[in-house]
């Protein structure tokens, strides 16, 4: 026997795992501690009298142990114990496919990456646990690795997820796909619930490397395919607020139903002024309404925004629990406020032919579309219409005389709002936003709830010519915050837009070159030039993969109380001031104005830090809704589809990837996997720089933009994906179709 082996406290554990042992772990971080020194490979060898296939045994458990942080090489190669590392505090970021990312809190200690953990890392944590990391050596293709060594605070406590049956072991599948363990359940006996059923599980007992996850049901909320419940399970699974507190509801119905005189004290009157408000035809909490009068310097502008903060006080039920939604939910069919009906839909919305409490920003610009002047105060107005953007549409891009003849009255106010935007529009092209296209899905309902059509909701002159003006609203307020000065200067959020980093302009450097696309090196990035390029690529069939490029290069826009200007709009100072219905940091921006206008003596009533942290929160908030939302859009998607399985459908092959073709519906805004397998009897070769796949023996070309015939082949709830497979005509070597006619 060896000395080591003698030694070695877990040797036999060692022997019964591998027919080659070696020191353990544990005796070789001793046996350096013992020796002093740093030791070669050769030298552990030697020391530890090991055969050749010892020597390679034991090769693979250094690699481990430097990868893992235990053990660290210095100069001609030799091993040391690694000195402490720097612990990194964070949240786990999980993928479906069972590896994750630790998200840091502080990303400069990491050089602004996330770190990667791998499948075995992700099996003792779960989405969102807050941990402490160790960031090892750089591993997966040059990212880094990061170790988990503590969970300082578990995410989840409560899972929604659908009742299987594996093997006679009941658990939960969760429909959370970033959750991946399976939780088995202990208390069935205590309620009716049958197999594929969507549950609501209260977690016992936490995963560990070797411990699954457990669980007590604490409701059955019924069928997956009942109507409404994927917005169910989203508003469970995201954890989104959506019941009203005693407290809430108490202190709503004290709110008087109409104004009253003193609410009209100290106020500008604008119900004369035509002021209208602008929006979709489903939309039912309106928050600002637009009037422009010409002048001889330029034009005179009205942004009349409600004035929740009259109705919404610090500190009180509605305020603390406007600050736990953060933001209104919008789902299709369903919204979920962030201020109950009463206000979002009544009092605090600018209905037609009501007078109405409201914050106004008004600015003159001249004919330049530069800001001349602007200021903020309280006002009282009276909406004189209910205007849709397809109705503004028609009459200021259409020329829809009858429509026209109809709001004769606001005629001359919509021809100037039309005037003042496009003075804007062209403004904010010569400074170089970023004129991104958004596409949204439009859900079509029949009288029964179930989807008709699915439609690609293109974004109308109309829709940007009110978003515009709200921009300069927006910027508006955000100049006049940071004007304020002294000790009792007030706090409020700014919404902030970086550049991409370096790293990340190398990646889309790289992509475009791809495309054939240059774009120049530069020390410093500016929003012009990638807003040149999304004008440059705007008819290419490779148009969405391409912006996706460009998005994925920059930051997420995020709340903070500092000003770091908004890159994508190409502008240095920006706030939220225009939304304060639905977004919380606009009631925080219309706190902060009103306190410059009234108490700028007097202490304001928010810290430093407590602005931050609300910054954070409301982050958090706008990612949480947006998350849900695009999770229950897929899943109608899939289930639209559903009916669909075994129709052919012509297509547009819309992305190539090195797996296969996505395609979108022709006349429907439905996406779809033609995986690389499915592509007919030929091998197909990804080309990177033409962004195709090509036969190796047929040289078949799939490119962006060609048109396909394909069939729906597969619908998949649970993972939010589609399936076509393509028609024979559009494959390599396709067999044609025995005849059936009879040989005579």
């Amino acid at each position: 026997m060896k000395n080591w082996q003698k030694k070695d406290p877990q040797y036999n554990s060692e022997r019964q795992k591998y027919p080659h042992p070696v020191p353990s772990r544990a005796y070789i971080l001793n046996t350096f501690k013992e020796q002093g020194k740093a030791l070669s490979f050769a030298a552990l060898v030697k020391l530890f009298s090991l055969n050749r296939s010892e020597k390679e045994t034991l090769r693979h458990r250094i690699k481990a142990m430097l990868r893992d942080g235990q053990l660290e090489e210095r100069a001609h190669g030799k091993l040391r114990i690694a000195k402490p590392k720097r612990v990194l505090v964070g949240k786990v970021f999980a993928h479906a496919e069972g590896y994750g990312f630790f998200i840091p809190d502080d990303k400069t200690l990491t050089q602004g990456q996330d770190l990667y953990l791998s499948y075995h890392q992700m099996q003792g944590v779960m989405h969102g646990d807050r941990v402490e990391v160790h960031m090892l050596r750089n591993s997966r293709k040059g990212k880094r690795e990061g170790k988990i060594i503590r969970i300082i605070e578990h995410h989840n406590t409560i899972i929604i997820g659908r009742l299987i049956n594996e093997f006679g072991i009941k658990a939960v599948k969760a429909e959370n796909r970033r959750i991946h363990h399976k939780i088995l359940v202990t208390n069935l006996d205590k309620f009716d619930v049958e197999d594929n059923q969507i549950v609501e599980v209260k977690i016992t007992a936490y995963p560990k490397k070797e411990q699954p996850i457990s669980g007590e049901i604490v409701r059955v909320l019924g069928d997956k395919m009942d109507a409404g419940m994927e917005i169910d399970i989203a508003i469970a699974s995201y954890k989104l607020p959506y019941a009203w507190s005693a407290d809430v509801i108490k202190q709503t119905i004290a709110i008087p139903d109409r104004l009253s005189e003193r609410d009209y004290k100290g106020r500008v009157d604008l119900r004369d002024l035509p002021l209208v408000t602008i929006d979709g035809i489903t939309a039912r909490d309106f928050d600002d309404a637009v009037c422009v009068k010409k002048t001889k310097t330029g034009y005179l502008i009205y942004v009349a925004i409600a004035d929740v903060s009259h109705y919404v006080k610090k500190d009180s039920a509605l305020d603390i629990e406007a600050v736990n939604r953060g933001t209104s939910v919008y789902f299709p069919n369903r919204v979920i406020p962030m201020l109950p009906e009463k206000l979002s839909n009544g009092l605090c919305s600018l209905n037609p032919q009501v007078d109405r409490l409201c914050m106004v920003c008004e600015m003159l610009i001249d004919f330049n579309g530069h800001i001349i002047r602007s200021k903020f105060y309280e006002a009282v107005m009276h909406s004189h219409a209910r205007l849709t953007y397809e109705t503004v549409e028609d009459i200021l891009f259409n020329g829809n005389a009858e429509l026209a003849s109809e709001y004769g009255q606001l005629l001359p106010y919509l021809k100037n709002l039309k005037a003042a935007y496009l003075i804007l529009r062209r403004q904010r092209d010569e400074r170089g936003a970023i004129n991104f296209r958004t596409i949204e899905p439009e859900f079509e309902y029949d009288a029964a709830g179930k989807i008709e059509r699915i439609l690609a909701r293109d974004s109308l002159q109309s829709y940007q010519l009110i978003e515009e003006l709200m921009v300069r609203a927006n910027v508006c307020a955000a100049k006049f915050l940071l004007k304020q000065s002294g000790k009792h200067r007030p706090i409020a959020l700014f919404r902030n837009h970086l550049g991409p980093s370096d790293e990340k302009m190398e990646t889309l450097v790289a992509a475009l070159a791809q495309e054939g696309i240059k774009l120049a090196k530069t020390e410093t990035v500016e929003p012009r030039q990638l807003a040149k390029i999304i004008e440059q690529i705007k008819n290419h069939p490779n148009f969405d993969s391409i912006q996706l490029s460009v998005l994925r290069s920059l930051y997420q826009a995020v709340y903070e109380a500092e000003n770091h200007g908004h890159f994508g709009l190409a502008l240095e100072h920006y706030a939220h001031f225009t939304s304060p219905i639905r977004r919380y940091p606009d009631l925080l921006v219309h706190r902060a104005i009103k306190h410059a206008i009234h108490y700028k003596n007097e202490l304001y009533v928010y810290s430093l830090k407590q602005m931050q942290q609300l910054g954070e929160h409301c982050s958090m908030c706008e990612r949480r809704a947006d998350e849900a939302v695009y999770d229950v859009v897929g899943y109608l998607k899939c289930e639209y589809m559903m009916d669909k399985l075994g129709q052919q459908c012509a297509a547009t092959i819309s992305g190539v990837t090195s797996f296969g073709l996505f395609a979108t519906l022709d006349g429907q805004f439905v996406d779809g996997l033609i995986h690389i397998s499915r592509l007919g009897e030929d091998y197909f070769h990804y080309d990177e720089k033409r962004r195709a796949l090509i036969g190796e023996r047929s040289r078949k070309v799939y490119r962006a933009g060609d048109k396909v015939d394909i069939i729906v082949n597969n619908v998949s709830l649970d993972e939010r994906r589609i399936d076509f497979i393509l028609t024979d005509k559009h494959l390599p070597f396709a067999k044609p179709k025995k005849s059936r006619r009879k040989k005579r």
